[in-house]
């Protein structure tokens, strides 16, 4: 099981949980290993939400926790995303980012930090914006928020 933590339970945030409940079978798959959501990092309540016991508003909850491997941070913005982001690099985390601004203001100390650490398991990782480049993102209505089929993947997989 890989153990992953959300940062942000936006649009964004709240997607990457949907399509990981929703496909998380067919990601097992590819993966090789089931990813399980083990924290969601927010400062709004979701005391209602059917995964309430997930939230948490204490990020070092997350750092401290060494079954956590993944920190996904959908947060938005420079700060407190950057300090977020160093810090779970530091813990020898792997991060998985859409955050433009984080990456523009501060992508460059990240990568660095990320090499430097390259005794822990540390990647960041960036989605492609939109899907520019991979024609079933480009071409097809219903690829957004739902994980590829076969034929999709393997294409994208080309490209």
């Amino acid at each position: 099981m890989i153990n992953i933590a959300i940062l942000g339970f936006g649009t964004v945030g709240s997607g990457v949980y949907e399509v990981l409940k929703k496909d998380g079978g067919i990601i097992a798959d590819r993966v090789g290993e089931e990813i399980g959501i083990k924290y969601i990092v927010e400062i709004r309540d979701f005391s209602d939400h059917p995964d309430a016991h997930l939230f948490t508003k204490d990020y070092s909850t997350v750092l401290e926790d060494k079954s956590v491997s993944v920190v996904v941070e959908m947060m938005g913005g420079v700060e407190p995303a950057y300090t977020f982001t160093k810090d779970a690099i530091l813990c020898g985390k792997s991060v998985v980012t859409s955050n433009k601004a984080l990456v523009a203001a501060k992508g460059a100390e990240l990568f660095r930090l990320a090499k430097e650490n390259s005794d822990k398991p540390t990647a960041i990782i960036m989605k492609t914006v939109k899907g520019k480049g991979v024609s079933y993102m480009e071409n097809q209505c219903g690829w957004h928020g739902k994980a590829p089929n076969q034929s999709e993947y393997e294409q994208g997989m080309e490209e």
